[in-house]
């Protein structure tokens, strides 16, 4: 009896030392559970690699969204805004232009000098 005894308690032995090296040791309820094993928790490390992956993203998207608002862009090449048209009360050729590109004007300014030749020839 004394070699089943030792032969069990080898067998025991042998079975705590193979749960240990695969690297699946399973954690008993204690000395009174009967040996139930309870499965270990998952990792939360892919988790929290995932959330800060995401609050990157997060955090690139709004960047880029804050950086591109400044910008106009148009597909159709439309101007919205006030255009006034210039008609001349007389024809002739223009001697000079007294204003720049987009430069304010008001009411009454000059905008460009008639050549005075066509007028004393009208008269």
């Amino acid at each position: 009896m004394n070699d089943d005894s030792q032969q069990t308690r080898d067998f025991a032995i042998d079975e705590d030392d193979r749960r240990k090296t695969d690297g699946r040791q399973e954690r008993t309820g204690g000395a009174g559970a009967g040996g139930q094993a309870v499965a270990r928790g998952r990792s939360k490390r892919p988790f929290i690699i995932l959330a800060i992956i995401l609050i990157i993203l997060v955090l690139i998207g709004t960047g880029y969204w804050f950086y591109m608002s400044r910008f106009v862009t148009t597909t159709d090449a439309e101007i919205d805004g006030a255009i006034h048209r210039i008609a001349p009360r007389i024809s002739g050729q223009v001697e000079a232009v007294l204003v720049h590109d987009n430069q304010h004007v008001t009411k009454g300014q000059v905008l460009v000098q008639l050549d005075s030749g066509t007028e004393t020839v009208a008269l």
